[in-house]
């Protein structure tokens, strides 16, 4: 009787310091993902503005059968930049990204698979059950609550409708011109 509520309390705290060590890591991860993803926004950020010195430079060369394929090169690049131009990433979004990524299922289906004849299976699974519900339901309900204190604002949906417009009309422009040049 006793020992079994002293296993399960102790389970249970250690649990919980496994998933505060668990929360630990992820943030020391982000922090250098979202200055990396920062650095790549001001790279991006500075490439479009000597886009232009390259299109002119392109243009201006004499024709080349390799024209086409440097200028469809610098169409994707241009696109990379204006994408990682466009992501505003700061250190909310950092904060979002790393309390949102929490979730302690794969640890529990891990340790549901260790072999019934481990020494401390039981409470290795309580221990990854508790690092579970901690982040499940601690993460998961107080997720909503963070982006709204940290003020995050979602996508623009009028945006995200005209960009997909704009992607349906180059994608059916781009196959009628590859059907065009194979007749």
């Amino acid at each position: 009787g006793l020992r079994l509520v002293v296993v399960i309390v102790l389970s249970t705290w250690i649990g919980m310091a496994a998933t505060a060590v668990l929360i630990a890591v992820r943030c020391v991860f982000v922090i250098p993902l979202m200055a990396w993803l920062r650095n790549r926004q001001d790279r991006s950020r500075d490439l479009l503005g000597r886009m232009g010195d390259f299109r002119e430079r392109v243009d201006a060369a004499p024709d080349h059968p390799r024209k086409a394929q440097v200028e469809r090169r610098l169409d994707r690049v241009e696109a990379d930049a204006q994408f990682y131009t466009g992501q505003m990433l700061g250190w909310r979004g950092g904060a979002v990204i790393a309390w949102s990524g929490m979730r302690g299922v794969v640890t529990l289906a891990a340790a549901q698979s260790l072999p019934h004849s481990l020494p401390y299976r039981s409470e290795l699974t309580l221990i990854a059950f508790t690092v579970a519900i901690v982040t499940l339901i601690g993460h998961g309900s107080t997720l909503p609550w963070l982006i709204r204190t940290l003020g995050v604002r979602g996508d623009d949906e009028a945006q995200q409708r005209e960009d997909y417009l704009r992607l349906v009309e180059e994608l059916s422009r781009a196959t009628m011109d590859a059907l065009d040049s194979d007749a």
